[in-house]
């Protein structure tokens, strides 16, 4: 019957009657029915009562744990985690259900397969590993990916590039929206690294702080962005550099004019005057080692160039089509990020015996001599002149050292003058030094 309370009262069959949500008792008598059990525990648990004791009855092993109230039920979820026989279920007792959802959609109880994510998923540890796109070819690699996941569709080649430029458009998008809105300064390095391919790459970094004061740093693959806030020329200043140079009496009767982009270039100078500057050679239009030919050395005393690993092909044919003219060949460093990274080729080169005069700065012969531990600017120079028959070493505003022979002079910089602008002052100073050997001036004018 039903008391004013809404109390419900019964009188359970002999035995017991466990329910969820119900107390009882294995001697027969009356109890009442308490408030629902929340807890998500009692969905493993039984509970009753014993002697007039709520305990809690595990459904798995059949244990018996005190179920009062005070108690809480933390102790009951040590024991699920415990239980062996709850650890031990048959996995061929749980059924899953299967529900497609679409073209390259799978729902499997809990879980949902999607293709494209899949896709995905395999381009980003192609990009951050660098693994071959051939991977998607491999026959055991075809297995492997089946035996995970037997409905993911392996992708060809061509398809798995086209995921990846899309990733990388996205991932340019996101970031140049992001660097556009950002209200505090910004610091950018420019490193130059090595891939696993031992290819060589110029990295463009941007540090900064954000409002929670927190460093972040990204490397920025943004070339064509970048270069169009901090490059000094562009594809259309091609013609004004012809323009330029014709002006000044250069002959440009072998230069070869080529569809493509032009070199591109990072100037970066702070308020002191101090800069740096780089050349981005990576996507630019280059001559060819078979489009060059004995006509185009006619009348020429030196061949001038600059360090670069991209064009190594093109210089080593350069040279020996220079030697067979009987010209003179100067070489630049370049720059010591190059001489740091590809020091190997550099050192073969220089070698060789075909490079006539060498030009380096300070930088350049540190890494150039890295692994002497008397290194200096000194002994970089005779490391250089036992190789040439012209060394020079510019040391910026302190002086510069050049051998030739048994010869070696040591010529100050010009304290008087006043700089106001020191871009490409290192190419101005090689021009010079090249100029004064061809009208024959003595080492020291020569600098």
């Amino acid at each position: 019957m039903t008391s004013e309370r809404e109390e419900i009262f019964f009188m359970p069959s002999s035995g017991s009657n466990l329910a969820t949500g119900s107390t009882s008792t294995i001697d027969g008598s009356l109890t009442c029915k308490k408030r629902k059990l929340t807890s998500i525990v009692w969905n493993e648990f039984e509970k009753v009562i014993i002697d007039g004791q709520d305990y809690a009855i595990c459904k798995h092993c059949k244990s018996k744990l005190k179920a009062d109230s005070k108690n809480g039920t933390k102790h009951l979820h040590v024991h699920l985690d415990r239980c062996i026989k709850r650890r031990n279920v048959d996995i061929k007792q749980q059924f899953l259900t299967i529900e497609r959802k679409g073209y390259g959609k799978v729902q499997i109880g809990g879980f949902a397969f999607d293709q494209d994510i899949s896709r995905e998923k395999l381009a980003r540890p192609i990009i951050l590993h660098e693994y071959p796109l051939s991977i998607v070819d491999h026959a055991d690699f075809r297995d492997f990916a089946s035996s995970l996941q037997p409905l993911f569709k392996m992708i060809s080649r061509n398809t798995i590039k086209d995921d990846i430029m899309k990733i990388y458009e996205f991932e340019k998008g996101k970031m140049s929206s992001y660097l556009e809105k950002l209200e505090t300064r910004m610091t950018i390095t420019i490193d130059m690294w090595t891939s696993n391919q031992k290819k060589g790459y110029m990295a463009i970094t941007v540090y900064y702080i954000d409002e929670s004061w927190l460093l972040h740093h990204h490397i920025v693959r943004l070339w064509g962005q970048l270069w169009n806030t901090l490059s000094v020329w562009g594809d259309e200043q091609d013609g004004l550099f012809v323009s330029n140079m014709g002006s000044s009496g250069v002959n440009f009767s072998a230069l070869r004019i080529k569809k493509g982009p032009t070199t591109q270039c990072v100037c970066l100078v702070d308020a002191l005057g101090n800069h740096t500057m780089r050349p981005c050679l990576s996507s630019v239009v280059k001559i060819q080692a078979d489009e060059l030919t004995k006509e185009d050395f006619k009348g020429v005393k030196w061949l001038v160039m600059r360090y670069g690993i991209y064009n190594l092909e093109v210089i080593h044919a350069v040279i020996q089509m220079a030697k067979e003219e009987g010209i003179f060949v100067s070489l630049d460093l370049t720059s010591f990020e190059l001489v740091r990274n590809f020091r190997g080729p550099l050192l073969k080169l220089l070698q060789s015996g075909d490079i006539d005069l060498c030009f380096a700065n300070e930088d350049e012969t540190r890494e150039l001599l890295r692994d002497d531990e008397n290194a200096s600017p000194e002994a970089a120079l005779e490391f250089l002149a036992k190789h040439c028959q012209w060394a020079v070493v510019a040391l910026g505003y302190n002086r510069c050292l050049a051998k030739c022979g048994r010869e070696m002079v040591r010529v100050p910089a010009i304290r008087k003058a006043k700089t106001t602008d020191a871009i490409r002052a290192g190419d101005l100073f090689a021009g010079g030094f090249l100029y004064g050997l061809v009208k024959g001036l003595s080492l020291e004018e020569c600098c």
